[in-house]
């Protein structure tokens, strides 16, 4: 089975990407801000057309909805804790609801080999 390719386009092309490039996705106004890794390593930021929820299809490809505002590829995520804040391995972070919290967890303790507690 072919890896899932994500279309970033700009004003010029449109460019395959590997999901495992995307780092993460960032709601702003009617468009999406991609972070996305560039082949030196280097986190880039390509603006999309559409709301964040346009983008869910990645909830099925190893990503997490942290917020109204926030997906990650948790393939990024190295550390998370009970003060609610997720950290990736480029050095963001996010904080998310209390609400959220008990959805957030389950999706990351499936990426840890030990649970992390209540």
């Amino acid at each position: 089975m072919e890896p899932f390719k994500f279309p970033l386009r700009n004003d010029y092309d449109c460019n395959l990407r590997s999901i495992d490039d995307l780092v993460f996705l960032e709601a702003d106004g009617g468009y999406t801000k991609v972070h996305v890794r560039d082949e030196k390593g280097q986190v880039l930021i390509c603006l999309q057309s559409g709301h964040l929820k346009t983008f869910n299809v990645l909830l099925n490809h190893g990503f997490a909805r942290l917020t109204r505002k926030w997906m990650v590829n948790l393939k990024y995520v190295v550390s998370h804790s009970r003060e609610r804040i997720v950290t990736l391995s480029t050095g963001h972070t996010f904080n998310f609801s209390k609400k959220k919290w008990p959805t957030v967890k389950r999706l990351l303790n499936k990426q840890l080999v030990i649970s992390f507690g209540e």
